[in-house]
């Protein structure tokens, strides 16, 4: 049970005003930042094996592009963590959650994490990767990847949560209420366009993996790249699609506790009446985002599709 806001500060600055710099955050930060790039760097430091074909593969251009877009992913991953835990601690104070709301979130993304691993190898297909102990050095790539994007996962999950969690006596018309809802779907913005991103990386890099395969003459099929895409696609709408609806369930409701829709007649409502309270709700409306914002739905769209869309673009680079 989430705590009443009404009686506590709605002073966050998750959503409008300043904040002073927190100079030890970005001291983490970029410490985050560098030590992700030098272990992306060296976990894909790999070494050829003794088949001619190694050599091919290894030499190759392309070779260099997958490096190097695994090695950033990396760093992009890693150095997002302490910026994601400062959001993920101001959602889930803003959304009430326990811990035993985390923890039933983090169990969920847990089941789905065995579930990502055997995608990923399955449309891998029974080719190894012709390089010495790489399938231990990608283990830790993509699970830093799925640590990073599942940190991301979870604050959707606890927004979705505490929005869902919203007790009907607290959706007064209130400067606090508002002030929520806009701050769920803040966080709700911020946490899909991580969530997309980290996951398009990855799907960018399968897609540059497979060209440099091609190159080396190594059968990868353009389907399984497509597919991975559309399955993180589907993963990530799963995750997103939910904690919307439940913003914007809450901040309907609000709206209805201040402006109900007028009933002509009832309590010697007038149609100027009724006129003058449908144009107050459709105001009301606005400031609660309620249907979302046109530019923000678009983002929400392109960001849910973000996987698919990077799959299909790798696929037609690679031929």
């Amino acid at each position: 049970m989430p705590s009443n806001p009404n009686l506590s500060s709605a002073s966050d600055t998750s959503h409008g005003g300043r904040a002073e710099t927190d100079w030890r955050f970005v001291g983490w930060s970029v410490a985050g930042l560098v030590f992700g790039f030098l272990l992306g760097f060296y976990l894909v430091s790999f070494r050829p094996g003794t088949a001619p074909v190694s050599v091919q593969f290894v030499g190759s251009s392309e070779f260099e592009v997958w490096r190097t877009i695994l090695a950033a992913s990396v760093g992009i991953w890693i150095g997002s963590i302490p910026l994601q835990l400062r959001w993920l601690k101001r959602a889930s104070k803003i959304a009430g959650t326990d811990a035993r709301g985390f923890w039933a979130a983090a169990a969920v993304l847990l089941m789905v994490l065995g579930i990502v691993i055997l995608v990923t190898w399955m449309t891998r297909g029974d080719n190894a990767l012709p390089l010495d102990y790489a399938n231990p050095r990608l283990l830790v790539i993509q699970l830093v990847g799925i640590g990073a994007s599942g940190i991301a996962a979870i604050g959707l999950l606890i927004v979705g949560n505490g929005a869902r969690a919203y007790p009907n006596s607290w959706t007064s018309p209130t400067d606090v209420n508002v002030h929520r809802v806009l701050s769920f779907r803040t966080f709700n913005r911020r946490f899909l366009a991580l969530l997309g991103g980290f996951v398009g990386l990855s799907v960018l890099a399968t897609g540059a993996l497979r060209n440099a395969e091609l190159a080396a003459g190594i059968e990868f099929p353009s389907e399984n790249v497509i597919l991975y895409g559309a399955f993180f696609t589907a993963l990530v709408a799963a995750i997103y699609v939910p904690a919307f609806a439940a913003v914007e369930k809450l901040a309907g409701r609000i709206l209805d506790t201040a402006f109900p829709i007028p009933t002509i007649g009832d309590g010697d409502q007038t149609p100027i009446d009724a006129v003058e309270r449908l144009r107050h709700r459709d105001v009301y409306g606005n400031a609660l985002q309620v249907g979302g914002t046109a530019k923000g739905n678009l983002e929400g769209v392109l960001m849910v599709l973000t996987p698919v869309l990077t799959a299909l673009f790798a696929s037609a680079l690679g031929g």
